[in-house]
């Protein structure tokens, strides 16, 4: 039989013999979920499947290649699920160590959604252990969308769908909090990042709520060091007749007094000349940016998505510095060059 020719006619699957095969296949690899609960999970590999059906029937190929069709949707279905699943959904449980009642219905409800949409403005907000933080290995996800992307004939709305989102979730996510460690006002530590990021577990309001103690503390440093120690330094000289050194020192701390006023001073101006001339004040261009960034996501919320507006916002992101993963510009580009007004990433069966 020559390569390209598929099977004889009498060994050819029918499709109601491949809906079969399919159907068997997602009982044995998906459990049902409990009660009358629907499953996500189960869904989308059923509309998989019938990607699979059709590019087996339409290659002329049999139960086998079928049966490889179906595996390897699973992989890339599976893959997606575990990168954006909660971590207790995941987690490895030792036979002396198992989950008890209500852990196992949380874990159940998990493994049948493979992705549900986070705020990442929640994200930003609540800190790095919100469970609205998405949080992935970049390259490991790039793998998996590799292989999805490799194969035409599987693409699919909702796979488009959340390929973009749960990406750029991510970058939302991942950028907001080196804001927060990096540009946020307030102390520094001696790595150069917010003093209070870590302790606030990068909780917004915790990192930005006045504390009166630490405030004098801080004051109280501030007081002995520049002005209490110095000054102290000086009446001593003077007081046991030193005076040529008590005069050397109270030259170089006025000279250091009115460097540190001058320096207040222009920096003062200089604020106040960027604002009167209306350029923006450099430190909030990185929360500029993260903005015109979340105009991205904002966007993909459905039911119905403009896909040309969703790319025209990563444009505009992007001009301003943005930076976003190549597989999203990839499935973006497509779904536009398919329909560049509507992306429905749940389409309804005929």
């Amino acid at each position: 039989m020559a390569a390209g020719e598929g099977l004889p006619d009498a060994d050819l699957l029918t499709n109601g013999q491949a809906s079969a095969i399919a159907r068997e296949w997602i009982d044995n690899q998906i459990e049902k979920p409990a009660g009358s609960s629907s499953s996500q999970t189960r869904w989308l590999m059923g509309e998989l499947a019938r990607l699979c059906i059709t590019e087996t029937l339409r290659c002329r190929e049999g139960e086998p290649e079928l049966w490889a069709r179906l595996d390897r949707a699973w992989d890339v279905v599976h893959g997606i699920w575990y990168a954006a699943a909660p971590r207790y959904a995941t987690n490895y449980w030792s036979d002396d160590d198992q989950p008890d009642e209500h852990e196992r219905e949380r874990i159940e409800k998990a493994r049948h959604v493979v992705w549900h949409r986070k705020d990442p403005m929640r994200a930003y907000r609540e800190g790095y252990e919100s469970p609205f933080q998405t949080s992935f290995d970049k390259e490991d996800f790039a793998q998996i969308v590799a292989e999805y992307l490799e194969r035409p004939w599987l693409r699919h709305p909702f796979l488009d769908w959340i390929i973009v989102d749960i990406t750029v979730s991510r970058e939302l996510c991942s950028f907001g909090e080196e804001l927060k460690k990096q540009w946020l006002p307030g102390r520094r530590d001696i790595l150069g990042l917010h003093h209070r990021y870590f302790k606030a577990r990068g909780n917004l309001e915790a990192m930005t709520k006045v504390d009166w103690n630490e405030n004098f503390e801080r004051w109280n440093v501030w007081f002995w060091g520049a002005v209490g120690l110095p000054v102290g330094a000086i009446w001593a000289a003077f007081h046991f007749e030193y005076d040529a050194l008590g005069s050397r020192l109270l030259g170089i701390y006025v000279g250091i007094v009115l460097l540190a006023v001058v320096f207040w001073l222009l920096r003062l101006a200089g604020r106040l000349f960027r604002r009167l001339a209306g350029k923006p004040d450099h430190r909030a261009k990185p929360f500029e940016l993260w903005a015109e960034m979340y105009e991205v996501w904002r966007r993909l919320d459905g039911p119905v998505i403009n896909p040309q507006r969703v790319r025209d916002a990563m444009q505009a992101s992007t001009e301003k510095g943005a930076v976003w993963d190549s597989s999203t510009w990839s499935v973006v580009d497509r779904v536009v060059s398919l329909n560049p007004a509507v992306w429905v990433p749940h389409p309804t069966r005929d």
